[in-house]
């Protein structure tokens, strides 16, 4: 009879153990895969921040991966030593790319979420009080081992020979003002030009050891009315957004960025070498092997002013380069994975910037 009770208090203790178990199965299981994902989550985080710090040792064009996942390593050795997981299922990555041939990246642009209309979105945006620089360099480590010794000693020189691009009123925008033209002659402003500069452009690079900084040329009749003398005369003025629905081309051809300037014999440069590179037209100059170090920057200098008063926010613009150059950002993706879940984070980290006031050049 005892045993008769036995069993069937130990029936019921076993019966009430599976209820309650059965009840915190589920918890558990949830616990479970918290634990599994923020291990993931957090493997993510520390490649992210790996490759943050890649980008300190490195320069704008450097392109690279590194750490250990599900079993296989890249990069540094020295980081797959100390890794905490090997198994096939766990590990973390980092990749770093800062090199592209279009400025933006398809479909990547930075232009205002409420403006984009049609293609707006190949677009970035050139605001006021921002110079953009884009430089015809890259980084070419390629030896993991060199990833953290400074970036100065694998700098190349991209040689493209040309370049094109476009710069243009927001389409949207334009639409809003009734397809409104700019506002850059005398009616707008009584002392000024005829034609109203809007974008700052300029060039710089180095000649062999001397440093070079290359101008539009301005060509105005100044006492004859502020007119502006087009063949010799290369600024990025009004009359190119009006004449273009809008918009103006950029392409390097023979001393001229754009459309006007096509009269030029020169350059406006200042150099002590200005003698050897003010002849050298553009293609030439962009493939010369004595040149390295080239950049190219625009800077909004005036409002874009409509006839109606109104004032556009920005331009938009983007370029295409034969060749691959450094790009505006340090793409970072960081890659973690832990069992059953695969977190990926990706930040971007520009690689330059500064203001319009740094493009002036004043010459006594």
């Amino acid at each position: 009879m005892f045993l008769i009770f036995a069993l069937l208090l130990l029936a019921l203790w076993v019966g009430l153990f599976l209820n309650v178990y059965a009840s915190f199965f589920p918890f558990l299981q949830s616990i479970g895969h918290v634990s599994d994902y923020n291990v993931a989550y957090y493997s993510a985080m520390s490649a992210v921040e790996r490759g943050m710090l890649i980008t300190k040792y490195r320069a704008p064009g450097f392109v690279g991966s590194g750490w250990l996942l599900a079993g296989t390593g890249r990069g540094p050795v020295s980081d797959q030593q100390i890794f905490f997981v090997t198994g096939s299922t766990q590990g973390n990555w980092w990749t770093v790319n800062s090199r592209t041939t279009t400025i933006p990246h398809s479909a990547e642009g930075n232009v205002d979420p409420f403006l984009i209309t049609g293609n707006s979105t190949d677009y970035n945006a050139l605001r006021y009080g921002i110079s953009e620089t884009f430089l015809f360099t890259l980084d070419n480590a390629a030896d993991p081992a060199t990833y953290y010794s400074g970036g100065f000693q694998n700098i190349v020189s991209v040689r493209p020979g040309t370049f094109s691009g476009e710069l243009r009123l927001p389409p949207l925008v334009m639409a809003h003002f009734g397809n409104s033209s700019l506002c850059g002659n005398s009616f707008c402003d009584p002392s000024g030009s005829t034609d109203e500069v809007k974008v700052n452009w300029g060039m710089y690079g180095s000649y062999y050891t001397d440093f070079f900084t290359l101008m539009p040329t301005i060509g105005i009749f100044y006492y004859s009315g502020m007119q502006v003398n087009y063949p010799y005369d290369n600024a990025i003025r009004t009359s190119l957004f009006n004449s273009n629905n809008g918009a103006t081309q950029l392409k390097p051809s023979w001393f001229t960025l754009v459309s006007n300037g096509y009269a030029l014999s020169g350059h406006t440069i200042v150099s002590s070498q200005s003698a050897l590179l003010q002849n050298e037209n553009f293609p030439a100059l962009l493939q010369d092997p004595s040149v390295s170090r080239f950049q190219l920057s625009l800077g909004l200098v005036t409002l874009l002013r409509s006839l109606q008063w109104s004032v556009y926010p920005y331009l938009e613009y983007r370029l295409s380069f034969p060749q691959a150059i450094a790009d505006r950002f340090f793409t970072i993706d960081g890659h973690g994975r832990n069992r059953g879940y695969d977190v990926q984070i990706q930040i971007k980290k520009p690689t330059i910037q500064g203001t319009v006031g740094g493009d002036f050049t004043v010459i006594f």
